[in-house]
């Protein structure tokens, strides 16, 4: 291989990575922002308000 193709090979490879990885944070935070939601609906509202506070 030359050194050529050994970059475009290893430049794609990362992207992949980046790719996937970026879909798992991105699966990962909406899963975590439906669950949140979800809570904060169940709680009453001064409850959630406070919870917005703190953080």
């Amino acid at each position: 291989m030359s050194a050529q193709s050994q970059f475009h090979f290893i430049r794609s490879n990362v992207w992949n990575i980046l790719m996937e990885g970026g879909m798992l944070i991105m699966s990962t935070l909406f899963k975590e922002l439906k669950r949140l939601k979800t809570a904060a609906t169940s709680m009453s509202p001064w409850k959630s308000v406070g919870l917005c506070w703190k953080v």
